[in-house]
């Protein structure tokens, strides 16, 4: 059982050519999260003669941090973000014998918006995720959305070696709703019809520099 919590802290600095222009900023964020691994063992059939759970630590403390940074402009954006920076140990057993570390995973992302006609916007984008294990771990997101008024959008997103991502979004007043759909490609089809993912934000103040993220919906 995994039992944590997080803690979050962004900052951008706006890099327009006046005092009050923000088309062009740079972010930072970053988090600190901390968890606790636990194992129950009630109920549990196992060898009594087993080393590892005879000997194991009964529950795992692991504090550590999330990175991220991002430069946008009106016409383009690309951002960076890593998880995990300390890489805590989740081994239950013997920790002086034996390690196990978490592993650190890497995203890089980037888009740029087109603009098509009067109140019509297209934005292609790439997201790429990748581990420690390095190529061996890759997974590319291509998607393209469709903006209109930048009151409704619609999408569709191809992952590598797993999903087609079919989405749109509405903005009503304050209230901003998304849907996405995952049809599956792999072998896990055959026990999934895929999944479904609502999303709800509501927007309190007019402060446009602090709003930007609901563009993501």
């Amino acid at each position: 059982m995994r039992t944590g919590m997080q803690a979050a802290y962004s900052y951008t600095i706006p890099m327009g050519e006046r005092e009050n222009e923000y088309k062009k900023n740079l972010s930072f964020g970053l988090a600190l999260i901390a968890y606790q691994y636990t194992i129950d063992t009630d109920g549990l059939i196992y060898d009594p003669d087993d080393p590892l759970l005879n000997n194991y630590d009964r529950s795992v403390f692991i504090p550590d941090f999330n990175f991220g940074m991002n430069y946008s402009t009106q016409k383009y954006y690309v951002g960076f973000a890593m998880t995990n920076l300390l890489r805590g140990s989740v081994m239950f057993g013997n920790s002086s014998h034996v390690e196990n570390s978490e592993l650190g995973h890497y995203f890089l992302t980037g888009g740029v918006k087109v603009p098509l006609a009067a109140n019509w916007m297209l934005e292609p984008s790439a997201f790429i995720k990748s581990s420690d294990m390095l190529f061996k771990a890759i997974q590319l997101d291509l998607t393209t959305r469709i903006y209109y008024k930048n009151d409704y959008w619609a999408g569709l997103s191809y992952r590598t070696n797993d999903a087609v991502i079919l989405m749109f979004g509405v903005r009503y007043d304050r209230f901003y709703f998304a849907y996405a759909f995952d049809f599956t490609l792999t072998d896990i089809r055959k026990q999934s019809f895929g999944t479904h993912e609502l999303t709800l934000a509501v927007k309190f103040g007019t402060n446009a520099r602090r709003y930007r993220w609901l563009n993501a919906y």
